[in-house]
Order: C-alpha cells, then sequence, then structure tokens
C-alpha cells in the first residue's frame, strides 16, 4: 500500500515538474519576462526523462532508476545554468549573479524546489523498491 502511495506521489511530482517549466522564471515586472521552457533543449529532454521516469514508476529494473535520476539531476543542473546565464546574450553581456537573484521570479524558485524534491524521491524509491542482488539470490536459493 505504502509503495503505491509513493508511486501516486512520485507522478504528482512529476506533473507539478512539467507544468513549473512554463510559469515565469526571470522577470522585472515591465518588460523582461522569460519562462523555463527551452523548446529544442525541452523536447529532448522531455522523451528521456518521461521514459525513464514511467519505466522507474512501473518497474523494478534498476537501469530504469538509474535513467529517470541522472534525467532529474540533469534537469536540476540545467535549471542552474539557466539562471546564471540566461541574461548573458540579450541584456548584460556577463554573467551576474547579482543580475540573476535581482530578475528571478517566485516561478524558477517553486520549480527548483519541485525539481530537488523530485530528485529525493528518486532516491527514495531506489531504496526502497530496488533489492540488493544478494537478497533476491537468497530468497531464490531458499524457494
Amino acid at each position: 500500500m505504502m509503495k503505491i502511495r509513493f508511486k501516486v506521489l512520485s507522478i504528482i511530482i512529476e506533473i507539478l515538474l512539467f507544468l513549473s517549466f512554463f510559469l515565469t522564471w526571470f522577470s522585472d515586472g515591465d518588460m523582461i519576462t522569460l519562462r523555463g521552457v527551452d523548446l529544442h533543449i525541452f523536447i529532448g529532454w522531455l522523451l528521456v526523462f518521461y521514459i525513464g521516469t514511467w519505466f522507474s514508476v512501473f518497474s523494478l529494473s534498476k537501469k530504469f532508476h538509474i535513467i529517470s535520476l541522472i534525467a532529474s539531476i540533469c534537469v536540476f543542473l540545467l535549471e542552474i545554468y539557466k539562471f546564471f546565464t540566461w541574461h548573458y546574450l540579450t541584456i548584460t553581456g556577463y554573467i551576474s549573479l547579482t543580475f540573476s537573484l535581482d530578475m528571478t521570479s517566485f516561478g524558477f524558485y517553486l520549480s527548483l524546489f519541485i525539481c530537488f524534491v523530485n530528485i529525493i524521491l528518486k532516491i527514495i524509491w531506489m531504496k526502497l523498491c530496488i533489492k540488493p542482488v544478494h537478497k533476491i539470490e537468497k530468497e531464490v536459493i531458499t524457494k
């Protein structure tokens, strides 16, 4: 029963993470508004991320769990990269932590938090669902 609840929670977090990419991430209130979606990166990530996620939710194979975890970590790193570089080519011409902090809106922080929770849930799911190989061998031998 706990595993089913955990799966439902994981699916809800995945959906929230997907929706958070359509929130405003960076804005000064007047002119600059930037959402989290870069379409060419987003589509490629979406395929790997959701294939790994859905297979890991419904499979006990360690491969799918690892693929899903790696994809989630890559999304987190891409969000951090976007935070530091979103204004580099179009506005300032240099990387500025102060400028990024001043222009970052709540949507970015929410997306980053949801992504972090997603990574933690995937790690917990791996610990709960994947038995070590030697335990599986012992169960097979005893039967």
